[in-house]
């Protein structure tokens, strides 16, 4: 008797394992400039992502379905929903191995995206928000009115103390070097993406200015106001877009990983932390 407890204790175990194993799941996918830089053949990583599910609108989102410790027989992708008159559908499909794929969207209009990846009866979803990018100080309200107050731990003031808060102006104002020159402001701003029309600081007037000095920064500040409210690395460039956020605290991305990080912090020849 106490043997034949044993034996369906052991297979229950096991059954029970071979479910949670065999989970499908879901992800999105980072991609950082050294991955587009050595995917010189396929070219299927050809625009880099931070991973984030809050992100600008047209940005180029890569999503990851896994079936963990299993095989996919007939993966298939489904946008359950999306903004009324978006187009957005998936790109290619790229297998890394027999329980993993790849695909990718471009978020066309402002507002939410659900996605399902099934094969046979599992399925997991995921949501991207899509939005525009604001600036940390830019419209009431905006992220220094709720996030400077004590219920927020004064997020704001912290953030003002990081070399975050000053990466471009350091920058223009001569204090990285001369070597600092306009292929540097794409890291160095919010929302730079010169493939997508999201309100980032490339979307509105700029030009890298001759020379480098103290004062600089802030003389093109005057002349460039709407850029400049995108300037430095502000809240948005780690937790996406803020323009669906007031009201609804689903569409901000809340938690840091590597991958956002190494949006910007692994080139492949310098900031490789």
């Amino acid at each position: 008797m106490k043997k034949l407890f044993l034996f369906f204790v052991s297979v229950l175990l096991f059954g029970t394992t071979t479910l949670i194993a065999q989970e499908l799941t879901l992800k999105t996918y980072g991609v950082s400039p050294r991955d587009v830089e050595r995917d010189t053949l396929e070219q299927y990583f050809d625009r880099r992502y931070n991973s984030l599910q809050n992100v600008g609108v047209e940005t180029k989102v890569f999503l990851k379905g896994q079936f963990e410790d299993s095989v996919l027989t007939s993966p298939t992708w489904t946008f359950l929903e999306k903004p009324v008159g978006s187009t957005a559908d998936f790109g290619t499909t790229k297998d890394l191995d027999g329980s993993t794929q790849l695909t990718t969207f471009i978020p066309d209009l402002v507002g939410g995206y659900i996605i399902e990846f099934s094969d046979g009866a599992a399925a997991d979803t995921i949501r991207i928000s899509a939005g525009l990018y604001l600036g940390v100080t830019n419209g009431n309200p905006n992220c220094k009115v709720c996030h400077n107050t004590a219920q927020w731990d004064f997020k704001y003031d912290k953030w003002q103390g990081t070399r975050h808060a000053t990466a471009l102006k350091t920058g223009l104002d001569g204090e990285k070097g001369s070597y600092f020159n306009n292929n540097c402001v794409q890291c160095h701003s919010v929302g730079y993406d010169v493939l997508a029309n999201n309100d980032g600081f490339d979307d509105w007037p700029f030009v890298f200015p001759d020379t480098l000095m103290p004062g600089m920064y802030d003389s093109l500040a005057i002349v460039y106001p709407e850029a400049f409210e995108r300037a430095d690395v502000q809240c948005e460039q780690c937790h996406g877009p803020g323009s669906e956020h007031f009201g609804n605290r689903f569409n901000i991305a809340k938690v840091i990983n590597p991958e956002n990080c190494n949006y910007c912090h692994n080139a492949g020849t310098h900031h490789v932390y």
